[in-house]
Parts: structure tokens; sequence; C-alpha cells
């Protein structure tokens, strides 16, 4: 079978597969917010969503925290004129508009200095670990590379829960963004004795899915940035997760050891790290558990929207 049928039989296995797990959940699950919220002064709020995001990309990643604030408040995708990195929202509340900003920039010392001093919130995703001196710029959090997976997760975790494992250790990841790093682990993981799993090459999206939840271990990688959207992938689905310390933290830290294992800068024991847990079955489920305890507890869309609403009610106290 030449490349080419091989992808066009692939994509008709996806398809299917996708077709099965979005016929056969009627509603996402409902989780509760970490974060107090008061109902009554919620009553009172309605968001703003801008109608379209400068970089049209956004939409993936953003457009699924509207399920989130919907569960609690009233949302209106309006005209909102929007700049670059960043995305301007307006939360009304008691007669008031107040400008909330979410920054999206890769960068963790990219800030949009003019709306920081405008926006009475600005949520920045890749937040450096010492901040940046101002009380209104806060950790926002980080969302998955699709609202699709909101939709897959039961099927997913049912897999990871039989732990049919395919792989010892995955990772799957192009090579434009990172590659010297990327290359580095690559290489790493490669020479070991495992069942490997990846590479650099692309799947869609619901393969890559079902082979994270069907690997024992999975490998983070950097790319702009030091976080990306597989991380939270990762920890949606369930997996023991290796990766680099990122220079960024969450609104809640990850603990070393606890949600992920960290691997020194020079990746001397990543190999070493990856015979550990492969060895150690109960410390690597256990931390798979905890990971994604902690995505549903903090990094979930319903949790997101919970936060963001929850700092929002404190600064209009």
């Amino acid at each position: 079978m030449n490349i080419a049928a091989v992808l066009k039989s692939n994509l008709l296995a996806d398809l299917a597969v996708e077709t099965y797990w979005q016929s056969g959940v009627r509603r996402p699950e409902r989780l509760t917010p970490t974060w107090p919220l008061d109902l009554g002064r919620l009553a009172e709020v309605t968001v703003h969503w801008p109608a379209q995001y400068e970089w049209h990309y956004s939409a993936q990643w953003f457009d699924p925290l509207i399920a989130g604030f919907k569960r609690y408040v009233r949302v209106e995708k309006t005209h909102i004129p929007q700049v670059p990195k960043i995305i301007i929202t307006r939360f009304l509340y008691q007669g008031r508009i107040y400008p909330v900003v979410i920054d999206q920039s890769d960068y963790l010392d990219s800030i949009d200095e003019e709306w920081a001093r405008k926006s009475l919130l600005y949520f920045k995703m890749h937040y450096a670990v010492g901040g940046y001196g101002s009380a209104n710029i806060v950790p926002g959090g980080f969302v998955p590379h699709s609202g699709s997976v909101y939709r897959y997760l039961p099927y997913l975790r049912k897999i990871c829960k039989d732990r049919t494992y395919k792989y010892d250790v995955y990772s799957r990841f192009s090579l434009e963004f990172a590659g010297g790093i990327r290359q580095r682990i690559h290489k790493i993981i490669s020479a070991q004795d495992f069942q490997y799993g990846g590479g650099a090459s692309l799947v869609r999206y619901s393969r890559f899915l079902r082979e994270v939840a069907q690997s024992k271990i999975c490998i983070d990688v950097p790319g702009n940035a030091d976080v990306c959207c597989r991380l939270i992938d990762y920890l949606a689905v369930g997996t023991c997760i290796i990766g680099l310390k990122p220079r960024t933290v969450f609104h809640t830290p990850m603990v070393d050891r606890e949600h992920i294992a960290f691997v020194k800068p020079d990746l001397s024991d990543l190999a070493s790290l990856c015979n550990y847990y492969l060895e150690h079955s109960e410390e690597r489920e256990q931390m798979a558990q905890n990971g994604r305890q902690f995505f549903d507890k903090y990094l979930h869309r319903d949790q997101i929207a919970a936060y963001y609403l929850s700092k929002f009610l404190e600064k209009v106290t």
C-alpha cells in the first residue's frame, strides 16, 4: 500500500472514530467550580465576547471558553476591536463596563502595556514565575488544542482506565518550533529500548489523543513558548508526563513528581526518568491520576471561566 493510500485509510478511520465519539456524548461533564462563586452577583454579570479575533486561529483555543462562561453568566458575542497577541473582552456589572484582557502571546516577557493599564484584569497565559509587578496582571491558565477534546474525554479516559497500552514512551511533535531541543529529546528517546510511539510527523487530533491514551508515559516539549497545548491535552486525557520545567506558572502551580516529572535542563536524566516510571507502575499511574484531577480542578474550561469570574468579582467588590 502506498503512502497516499495509507493516509486516506487513516483519515477514514479517524473520521469514523470521531463520528462515534461525537454521537455518543449528549451532554459534556459539568464540574463543581473550584473557586467559590456568588450566584446572586453573577446574575448581574454579562460577558461581551469578541465576534471576531485579530488572529483567526485563536477561535479553536478560546471559543471553548464561551461554553465555560455560559455555565455561570450571560455571554454575548459582539464587535470589539482587537489588537495583536491579546483578546479584549468586556465584563458588564451593575451598569458599568470593565475591559478584561486575555494575553495569548507565546512570550512571557510580552505585555501590552497600554491594555494592561486600561483593563481591570489582564490574564496572562504564559505568566512568568516572578510576575509583573502589577496587581491586575494575573496568571491566565492555559487551554487544550481544541474544544473537541471535551467531547472525546469520556472515551479517551476509558482507554486509559483499561490500560491497553500500545507504547511505553510517546512524543509526537513537529520540528518547526523549538527544533533544537525537540531533536535532542527525539534522539534520546529513540535511542532507548522502549516501545516508542510518535515522532516528527503530525496526525489528526483525534488520533494523537488516542495515541496519548495508549501510552504509559508522554514527553512534554516546549514550542515557541515553554508551555504549549500538548501539555494540557496530556493532563486532560490523564497520562504520566515527563518534561522540562517551564519558566511560567498556571494560576495553580503544578508540583514536581505529583502532577508531572520535571527533567534537568540539560536532559541528562530524561532516559533514566522514563525507565524509573516504566518500572514503578504504581507511581506512574498515581501521577497520571493526579494530572487528570489537576485538569478537572483548574484547567477545564468550566474551571478557567469560574476562576476568571471569581477574580473579576474580587476586583469589583
